[in-house]
């Protein structure tokens, strides 16, 4: 599994108004996705990491077996990042 000693949360990254921020973000008419996204991205490395290898190598047996596809280990992921959005 990954390690997770240098994972930061929101709010030790922005600070106590972390909840404020994303707040303030709305009411300007902004979305916080975005900043989110890119926030929790880091603590889902596992699961990035397991769809890269999967997307490498679905590139080079792709002539050998059409059917392989990356779609479980994107999923993984992508609940991941959006889990931790939420």
């Amino acid at each position: 599994m990954s390690d997770s000693s240098n994972i930061t949360t929101p709010t030790e990254k922005y600070g106590d108004n972390f909840p404020s921020a994303t707040k303030s973000m709305i009411e300007r008419g902004q979305d916080p996705k975005e900043m989110l996204i890119e926030f929790c991205k880091p603590s889902c490395k596992f699961w990035e990491d397991k769809l890269r290898r999967c997307e490498k190598t679905l590139k080079e047996a792709l002539h050998s077996d059409p059917e392989h596809t990356c779609m479980y280990p994107m999923r993984d992921w992508v609940t991941c990042v959006e889990g931790c959005v939420i």
